[in-house]
């Protein structure tokens, strides 16, 4: 008289992530860009809101390590919106130039290669 029924949809491996070939991507030539930031007591002082980082707020870098500082953070930001077509930088280098004690100024350039998910 009554029956239940059930309906399910499965897939054999469910992996969160997606794997590329390096043949997938574009990339550039070495690209710099440098970024200014001011600190007072440690803390920055300008630039606070730039972030290049991707919305989730994990990072766009590859062969990094996981926690850049502020300048840094701001100069990632400065190459990628100088660059908007690309999607990853790869292996950036950091020259960090600083002044001050209690007032402290910085400027970092960063030199990486971009890459991009071709067509």
């Amino acid at each position: 008289m009554f029956s239940c029924s059930s309906l399910t949809s499965t897939i054999k491996n469910t992996l969160n992530y997606i794997e590329f070939n390096k043949n997938d991507f574009e990339y550039t030539k070495q690209v710099t860009s440098t970024a200014k930031i001011n600190f007072l007591f440690g803390i920055p002082l300008s630039n606070t809101r730039k972030s290049g980082k991707f919305s989730d707020g994990s990072t766009s870098i590859v062969g990094f390590r996981s926690k850049l500082n502020k300048a840094e953070d701001v100069a990632i930001y400065n190459l990628l919106k100088e660059n908007p077509e690309y999607d990853l930088v790869l292996y950036p280098k950091f020259d960090t130039k600083s002044s001050g004690f209690i007032f402290t100024s910085a400027q970092v350039t960063v030199s990486a290669r971009l890459a991009k998910l071709k067509k």
